[in-house]
């Protein structure tokens, strides 16, 4: 039984027969897929007797209306909560959902140490829920390295609502959706300050910063956090739009965001519309010169603006006197700059 112990060579046993080349090949795709994951399942060192596991999986493929998803994957989830007390089962179906259900749902792959700071949750708890579910996930040893899924078919089967007659672990997409953004917000709230790379100047160039020290400065989570965050939101359909601190906007929020936001929140989406005007008349500027969204973008913004009022004492000490700008901005969305060539 070499398939059992040998995980490059376990898939040809379940699969003899049925590969191929071209269209053959094609409809054949969701067996492999089964396959592997069921060959997954079985060759879990870390669970039970692998007859035992294959007993199962066997169990589901012969019961009958039962979707090709229900057989691949209603094995491994039901490993999860199998023999527990009603306590330990609602326990666990939580943890899986919050743990699992950002994993399957992140935009790209994270890792154990990154998705620990996003879901405040300890690696160690982590690292248990991942060891039961090898057959669905690669969840490499090292805790820096992602954690990725084997097929798509696995977040499109626990999220589909038809299945939660079928396990208790299915998730609700728009929860998940919502409590990622929030914890998004959290990250971004801790960790975003000004001058976060410490540049200390505000005429100190992008390009002088050290590659290790925008690592270290932003380190995984905090740049997932900051470039996702919108999207979670939007997906999540629910407003929690709080005031903004420290001038701490960005592209994400101000394109992304104030389309959808316009017809859920005149407040929101007036301060949007106008810190998108902020940055497009100071973008050039502030590419090349980050710490100058907090001196000429917010010098030169209208009097009148929300962005202006918001921000006011953000604006530095040492200018003064302040030079005179408009009340409010004139019918002029953007200035090009910064081009060398005609």
């Amino acid at each position: 039984m070499r398939w059992v112990d040998d995980p490059v060579a376990k898939g040809m046993w379940w699969l003899n027969g049925m590969a191929g080349t071209g269209k053959s090949t094609i409809r054949a795709f969701p067996l492999f897929i089964s396959a592997d994951t069921a060959c997954r399942f079985v060759a879990e060192p870390k669970i039970d007797d692998p007859n035992a596991r294959l007993q199962k999986v066997l169990k589901y493929r012969n019961k009958a209306n039962t979707s090709a998803l229900d057989k691949t994957y209603l094995p491994v989830l039901a490993q999860q909560i199998d023999d527990l007390s009603s306590d330990d089962e609602g326990e666990v179906i939580e943890k899986f959902r919050y743990v699992i259900g950002t994993i399957v749902l992140l935009s790209r792959p994270l890792s154990v140490v990154a998705l620990s700071a996003i879901l405040d949750v300890p690696q160690k708890s982590i690292m248990a829920r991942l060891d039961w579910l090898h057959a669905v996930l690669d969840a490499p040893s090292s805790q820096n390295i992602p954690v990725r899924m084997l097929h798509l078919s696995f977040r499109d089967f626990l999220v589909d609502p038809a299945n939660r007659s079928s396990t208790p672990l299915c998730i609700d997409e728009m929860q998940s959706h919502s409590a990622i953004a929030q914890n998004c917000i959290r990250i971004m709230k801790v960790n975003l300050r000004r001058d976060l790379c410490n540049m200390r100047a505000p005429g100190a160039p992008r390009t002088a910063i050290p590659q290790q020290t925008i690592e270290t400065s932003l380190p995984p989570e905090v740049q997932y956090a900051c470039q996702y965050w919108v999207h979670y939101w939007k997906e999540s359909k629910v407003l929690f739009i709080g005031k903004c601190e420290h001038g701490r906007w960005s592209h994400k929020l101000t394109y992304e965001f104030t389309d959808y936001v316009q017809e859920n929140s005149h407040e929101v989406s007036v301060f949007l519309r106008d810190a998108r005007r902020v940055i497009l008349s100071h973008r050039a500027a502030v590419d090349k010169w980050p710490l100058q969204v907090y001196v000429s973008a917010l010098v030169f913004a209208p009097k009148n603006g929300i962005i202006r009022k918001t921000f006011d004492g953000e604006l530095p000490a040492w200018l003064f006197p302040l030079p005179m700008v408009n009340l409010d901005w004139d019918a002029c969305a953007a200035t090009l700059e910064g081009h060398d060539d005609p």
